[in-house]
């Protein structure tokens, strides 16, 4: 099989290559602790069959804004696939991190914070990790066993790749990280939602051990989830370092 080409990074993105065997977010975490990667420093996997990578970022805002970045990066990675894919390939989304194609999940976002921070003091980094499955997982299950998950090829992406992605997620980002800067999250909030089929819809989630039900009234203005009780009497807002800290196996820890 011809080896994919090594993607082409805009100017304020350093990219590392790393091999298939090697997870981005843990090679990520350790340099990043150890002061040897810095603001824009993108490592990468050249797995060919899912798209893994770790973005280093260096907030000039406190911790619990720096958080919106979920958002913002979530919106780009949905108008990257949605400008390679075919227009029948629906991509929604759902609060935190949660990445779908025609509702079956395809992959994921989550952040991370050195721990002990405050919610006003800019963090020395904030790191954030995806993983998009591109082709159907090697496990031997024949594609539909699953139905909740999927991947780009199964959705009919077949001409998608892993280069071709990471290139257009990043053209997208950097967008969307100029456009915050200036002007805040209130556009990415209303682009997310307009991807979100649970916006105001009942919707029942856990984080951590806690169990939140609840009517998703909106997104609030660092990308915590506003929730309103059945009775429509009280509102309530799960945090985003609440969920990205509850992250089932991460190994880093988010400041809440």
């Amino acid at each position: 099989m011809t080896p994919l080409p090594d993607p082409q990074f805009p100017p304020l993105f350093q990219g590392h290559g790393l091999d298939r065997d090697l997870a981005p977010d843990d090679v990520a975490l350790s340099r990043v602790e150890t002061g040897a990667a810095a603001a824009g420093d993108l490592f990468w996997s050249r797995r060919r069959d899912r798209l893994q990578c770790a973005l280093v970022l260096e907030p000039e805002v406190g911790a619990a804004e720096a958080l919106g970045m979920m958002i913002v990066a979530m919106v780009a990675v949905g108008d990257a696939i949605g400008a390679l894919a075919p227009p029948e390939v629906a991509i929604t989304y759902r609060w935190p991190g949660t990445i779908c194609a025609n509702r079956a999940e395809i992959g994921s976002l989550k952040a991370a914070l050195p721990a002990g921070g405050g919610d006003t003091t800019p963090p020395d980094w904030l790191l954030l990790s995806l993983t998009i499955a591109i082709e159907p997982a090697a496990d031997g299950q024949e594609p539909g066993h699953r139905p909740d998950l999927t991947s780009l090829h199964e959705e009919g992406c077949a001409g998608l790749d892993r280069t071709s992605l990471l290139e257009a997620i990043c053209r997208h980002l950097l967008t969307g990280i100029d456009a915050w800067s200036r002007d805040g999250l209130q556009r990415p909030v209303r682009q997310w939602l307009e991807r979100c089929p649970d916006h105001g819809q009942a919707v029942a989630f856990s984080v951590g051990d806690r169990m939140h039900r609840g009517v998703f009234v909106n997104l609030d203005a660092n990308g915590g989830l506003i929730l309103r009780d059945d009775r429509g009497a009280t509102e309530r807002t799960v945090t985003m370092a609440e969920a990205m800290a509850a992250v089932p196996g991460d190994k880093r820890a988010v400041h809440a």
